[in-house]
């Protein structure tokens, strides 16, 4: 009996551990292709370490207090978006420059934090509107 345990614990720590931590990988990078990241934005999406979750991160050096996603789809001319989500209201801090790295960030559950999580069918999330704490604005270039 005692040996049918040890096989079954050597098992899972050979073959189930691994499989696991691959599948959390494969979720990040399914993850990944749901979003796209304006090289311009002051937010970027991010996949979270925990594999299940992605976040929106502050990648610029001023305060942010609200922002808007919506779905885009990459045209022949450029970005067409197809639907905007509602402003958000949040205060994120800016990048921290010493550890270069975002001082703040907010975690997305990729169950959808807006009803539905991500865009459908060929389009993609990506941020639309950014609004600072000084009065600055950024908004995607279509």
């Amino acid at each position: 009996m005692r040996r049918k345990h040890l096989l079954l614990i050597c098992t899972l720590l050979t073959f189930g551990i691994p499989m696991l931590l691959r599948a959390q990988y494969l979720d990040n990078a399914a993850l990944k292709t749901k979003w796209l990241n304006i090289p311009s934005a002051p937010l970027q999406f991010r996949a979270h370490p925990n594999g299940r979750n992605y976040a929106i991160a502050n990648v610029s050096d001023a305060r942010i207090v609200r922002y808007r996603v919506g779905c885009v789809v990459q045209e022949a001319d450029g970005l067409k978006i197809l639907s905007k989500r509602p402003a958000q209201e949040k205060d994120l801090a800016p990048l921290d420059r010493v550890k270069n790295e975002a001082a703040s960030e907010i975690v997305m559950s990729s169950h959808g934090n807006w009803g539905k999580p991500f865009c459908e069918g060929e389009a993609k999330l990506a941020i639309l509107e950014v609004a600072f704490a000084d009065g600055g604005f950024w908004k995607i270039r279509k």
